[in-house]
């Protein structure tokens, strides 16, 4: 939560690009992640001017408890920047803008007065700054994010434990096939969801070095002496992890492609999401008419005109969700190619489009979880009795007896509305003890049984 402030504290230059660049509603505000990583790279670069004597104690310890309170969440409402646009270079002016008024503040007279120029921004570029900044509130966005895979993860591994030993029959391209265990189904979710966060796990650990000390262009003009060399040990305090200089200052000023590869993870769990989705809104789909091998607790109602209809809005809205991240993921490809040679891409559309999908995606699994995935009910007997009933089922006679065997028995089961299994005893292929062993549609979903079973029945000939 921030805190709003009566008084103004940016200046003039902030004051003409809210009045000149406000191109959308949504500003700086709704990114608390960002402000509060500005506080912490200022604070870390006042700390290390003031350690190397370039920066006067006095106002060094003014600009730094301006600092401590931007981190804390207070002067939020003075970032009154468009979010396209805003997490340019301006949010860098006006950061010195804000942090220097409030350390005059704090000051109250005491010492000479803190320009935001020379003092707030000394030995610092917009450039190293805020792509300084925007690794921090990655690091800290991806923290957010992975804190909200246990409200999807957990669900569905319950049931793939719940639903272990419920048979229904599996599909390809909508077509019958072999039996399965809406366990075996949803353990499979369970993994895509378990794989990715362990893949974000990963990557957020390469969101820990910056180009902090690079200024302009990765040469470190301006610094002076002895700040390049201490300014990421004070981010790391200030940080409370080890932070590090970019092995190579001007590829870091020169490349946005983390950004796409990072969101590349957040569109590849949006589009798994919304796959079990489609998946669970499908196998939901009915009640009469549909498969309805599960039941999803009502929501909401689903038309205006059909009393008692009832649509899955939430994984509806997890397919939008995903939708809305491809698009992002489109945007962001093409902004990180904007860069001209010695400074890679400024475009806010990158940073705001990457914290956005985090934030969907977050929300969407939280609600996604508990909303629906919790709630699935199995329709057992219906389940089991399309299992039994696929015409796929002419595999186990083909793994026994031959392809051309298998055929005849699916094409018996077909013509006469039989199933499988009792187009094989017609046809006179297995006793009907046999066939109930066979066909035993649980044993067929579980490897080593069908292996023993398979085993049983081997050297079996066709008639």
């Amino acid at each position: 939560m921030h805190e709003n402030t009566a008084k103004t504290y940016y200046g003039p230059e902030t004051a003409k690009a809210k009045e000149y660049l406000h191109i959308c509603g949504t500003t700086l505000v709704s990114y608390p992640q960002i402000l509060a990583a500005m506080g912490r790279v200022k604070k870390a670069c006042a700390l290390t001017n003031k350690q190397i004597q370039t920066l006067d104690a006095q106002k060094a310890d003014a600009i730094i408890a301006a600092c401590d309170e931007l981190i804390a969440g207070k002067f939020a409402d003075q970032f009154p920047l468009s979010a396209i646009g805003g997490f340019g270079a301006i949010l860098n002016v006006t950061a010195n803008e804000v942090l220097a008024e409030r350390a005059n503040e704090i000051l109250a007279g005491n010492a000479g007065g803190v320009c935001p120029h020379d003092h707030v921004n000394m030995g610092q570029s917009a450039n190293d700054v805020l792509r300084t900044a925007k690794v921090l509130a990655v690091y800290d966005a991806v923290g957010a994010l992975l804190g909200n895979f246990a409200h999807l993860e957990k669900p569905l591994a319950g049931k793939a434990e719940a639903l272990k030993d419920i048979v229904k029959v599996g599909r390809v391209s909508y077509r019958d096939a072999v039996p399965v265990t809406l366990g075996q189904e949803f353990s499979g979710y369970h993994s895509q969801i378990k794989r990715i966060r362990l893949r974000l796990e990963e990557e957020r650990e390469r969101w820990n070095s910056v180009p902090l000390g690079a200024t302009v262009l990765g040469t470190g003009l301006g610094c002076k002496p002895g700040y390049f060399d201490a300014v990421c040990g004070n981010l790391s305090a200030v940080c409370g992890r080890e932070i590090t200089q970019s092995g190579n200052l001007f590829d870091a000023m020169q490349s946005a492609d983390a950004y796409v590869m990072l969101h590349a993870h957040i569109q590849s769990l949006a589009i798994c999401v919304a796959k079990i989705g489609i998946d669970i809104r499908l196998m939901a789909s009915g009640p009469r008419a549909g498969l309805g091998e599960i039941a999803l607790k009502a929501l909401q109602p689903g038309s205006s005109i059909m009393p008692g209809k009832l649509n899955p809005v939430v994984p509806h809205m997890m397919m939008q969700m995903s939708q809305r991240i491809s698009a992002n993921h489109a945007g962001i490809a093409m902004a990180a190619s904007s860069g001209e040679l010695d400074l890679g891409s400024a475009s806010s559309v990158i940073f705001k489009s990457l914290l956005d999908s985090m934030e969907l995606i977050g929300k969407g699994m939280r609600i996604f979880g508990e909303k629906v995935v919790a709630s699935v009910l199995p329709q057992t007997e219906r389940c089991r009795s399309l299992a039994e009933q696929s015409l796929a089922l002419s595999v186990v006679v083909s793994a026994v007896f031959g392809y051309r065997a298998g055929t005849r028995i699916a094409q018996l089961a077909l013509e006469k509305n039989i199933t499988c299994k009792e187009a094989a005893v017609r046809d006179g292929l297995l006793s009907q003890a046999e066939a109930d062993e066979l066909f035993d549609v649980s044993v067929l979903t579980d490897i080593r049984k069908s292996e023993n079973l398979f085993q049983k029945f081997a050297g079996r000939r066709a008639n």
